[in-house]
């Protein structure tokens, strides 16, 4: 490799993934599930015969992402929410060493490897992440007979960015209209529309529930709860300031502005 030259280096897991089910494998079409583009990846590359894993997504990813043993860096196996979990602070990550070595760098979807502050991707070596910090099968608890959010976690995507705390919250648009406020364990909605595309236009008063006593959004309790429209609002603000600040790209611009300008 020449001097000074860092490869982009994109490594994607993937769990409870069989040997023979890729196509490059042997699967694929033979599986009922084609898999054209890692075929591709695999002829154009090197098709490796040979992967020892742990028994379960957490002690792997450990043992991938610090190149040590699970036993010796506290990442054994899955772990129910609030629980100690997750991979020791020593430890020193796939991601800090790329960073040590001027990469930028950043994580998309199932983390795993320990679920509050100090133990998140953006505190061990991530520059930015977007994901859950635990196991997707969480999605289907809301809906499991006796779910009780009063006593469970209701699952949540998270985002972070390193130095600084994960954001709680997020204001979802549809094109340019403002919809939604995801706010901590508060949504408030501007529009109502439980179907797709059987919406009534924008509401005239807002409907806010709270995820964590509601996770299916039965029961509006905005006019005891007005407080929370001032986090959420401000939020909004702050997301408005940084569009003015940086606009977003329109549909079919070759480029941010001041590149356009130029070409």
């Amino acid at each position: 490799m020449t001097a000074g030259i860092h490869p982009n280096v994109v490594v994607i897991m993937a769990d409870n993934l069989g040997w023979g089910e890729l196509g490059c494998y042997g699967g694929g079409a033979l599986r009922g599930a084609p898999t054209p583009r890692i075929d591709a990846f695999a002829q154009d590359g090197i098709l490796l015969q040979n992967f020892n894993v742990e028994s379960d997504c957490v002690p792997t990813r450990s043992a991938f992402m610090t190149g040590r043993h699970p036993i010796r860096t506290g990442g054994l196996q899955s772990t129910s929410p609030n629980l100690p979990q997750g991979i020791s602070p020593w430890e020193i990550t796939l991601a800090q060493q790329f960073k040590n070595a001027g990469y930028a760098t950043a994580m998309y979807g199932k983390w795993h490897l320990g679920d509050r502050a100090g133990r998140l991707p953006h505190d061990r070596g991530f520059d930015d992440w977007y994901g859950i910090p635990r196991t997707t099968d969480e999605v289907f608890f809301t809906d499991s007979i006796g779910f009780d959010p009063a006593v469970a976690t209701v699952p949540t995507i998270m985002e972070g960015k390193a130095g600084e705390p994960a954001r709680e919250g997020f204001p979802f648009y549809i094109k340019g209209e403002l919809h939604a406020i995801k706010w901590r364990d508060w949504k408030l909605h501007f529009y109502w529309e439980p179907e797709v595309n059987q919406g009534h236009g924008k509401l005239e008063s807002p409907y806010l529930f709270n995820l964590k006593i509601d996770p299916k959004e039965e029961h509006d309790i905005m006019t005891t709860n007005t407080w929370v429209a001032e986090p959420m609002l401000w939020m909004v603000h702050e997301f408005n300031e940084s569009m003015t600040a940086f606009p977003n790209i329109a549909p079919g611009a070759d480029g941010p502005p001041e590149l356009a300008r130029q070409i």
